[in-house]
């Protein structure tokens, strides 16, 4: 066996292990682009919109401050 062919062999090699990769690679890509599409139509769906939560939390916090007001008062009555 003389250098030609061992190089030809290990070179055959390496572009098979690569062409492997190249392909597994290839396969990750298309379906995380796949899982990206289908979590583009779903993600309106299961999470709130920003504006939505600011308003929600605008109320929640009058509602507390009432509660807090109300209580202030309660504790002043028993003094």
């Amino acid at each position: 066996m003389d250098y030609n062919q061992l190089i030809t062999y290990l070179m055959g090699a390496a572009l098979a292990a690569l062409g492997w990769f190249s392909k597994t690679i290839w396969e990750l890509t298309h379906k995380n682009r796949s899982d990206i599409s289908a979590l583009r139509e779903t993600i309106h769906i299961v999470y709130m919109p920003r504006s939505d939560f600011s308003e929600f939390r605008q109320e929640l916090f009058t509602m507390l401050h009432r509660i807090e007001d109300k209580l202030e008062k309660k504790s002043d009555k028993q003094i």
